[in-house]
């Protein structure tokens, strides 16, 4: 086979060839399947759900935690290196998630809509509701396709954020899963639930203390009165009570100090 002259340019077939083969080396990763969608949809709950930090925190905190759970999820090494075959970034995990919210909202508003609407209907039945929801998905919001991510919006809807259609300060609609913005939800449903958990934690504080204290008026209550009883055995003296007496006043004291020693 005769060799290529230097310099000759490339026919055709070759430039297709390295072009695809650089496509294949650059283009962007595999598509996400149902169950990694699954998987995303999970982890996104559990964190989103934490209810001192949930979306209160750094952007890139918040997906590192969802990318850690994630992994879990997906039954990935806790040390996954990039090269992993089923290795997804933080990047790609939030980048997936702004798409899968961009269809999930959109449910959500036909899904509150249809609600609405059969709530206003006499003797209307809820048990259809789903599937009016998902009919009216396709009519009005997806040219006449079904919604793909049902699974994914069954994890959502308990999450608080998920429930209601996002709004922003003008009222817009706007994506839950898109990270900052000024939204009614969100944000404010985060610092409602820090504060309730900062409360809950200071009144169990207050119920602790006060239990020690009670305990210790009760314990000086006891001392007191085993006392006043050796004080008047002193008066009137008798021997054996006296020696009881003062085993008991050793006992109790002995049990308190093992309390505290465990403490």
């Amino acid at each position: 086979m005769a060799r290529a002259r230097e310099g000759a340019v490339p026919d055709q077939g070759s430039r297709k060839a390295s072009g695809a083969a650089k496509g294949k080396k650059s283009g962007r990763g595999r598509n996400f399947t149902a169950q990694e969608d699954i998987c995303l949809a999970l982890a996104v709950a559990e964190v989103t759900n934490d209810p001192v930090h949930g979306r209160d925190q750094q952007s890139d905190d918040y997906w590192t935690k969802i990318w850690g759970q994630y992994n879990k999820h997906a039954a990935l090494p806790k040390d996954i290196k990039p090269d992993h075959e089923m290795y997804r970034s933080p990047v790609a995990l939030k980048s997936r998630f702004q798409m899968l919210q961009t269809h999930v909202n959109a449910f959500i508003n036909c899904y509150v809509e249809t609600k609405k609407a059969l709530e206003m209907q006499s003797g209307a039945n809820l048990d259809n509701l789903l599937n009016e929801a998902l009919q009216t998905y396709k009519e009005k919001e997806n040219e006449g396709k079904d919604f793909k991510f049902l699974e994914v919006w069954k994890i959502l809807k308990d999450v608080d954020r998920f429930k209601q259609p996002c709004t922003n300060s003008e009222g817009v609609t706007v994506n839950c899963g898109d990270t900052g913005g000024d939204t009614k939800r969100g944000s404010e449903g985060n610092k409602a639930a820090k504060a309730a958990a900062e409360a809950q934690a200071i009144q169990r504080e207050q119920l602790a203390q006060t239990n020690r204290l009670v305990k210790l008026s009760q314990q000086r209550t006891e001392t007191g009165n085993n006392l006043l009883l050796l004080a008047s055995l002193k008066r009137r003296p008798n021997p054996e009570l006296e020696a009881e007496v003062l085993d008991l006043i050793q006992q109790q004291g002995l049990k308190r100090l093992r309390e505290n020693a465990g403490k």
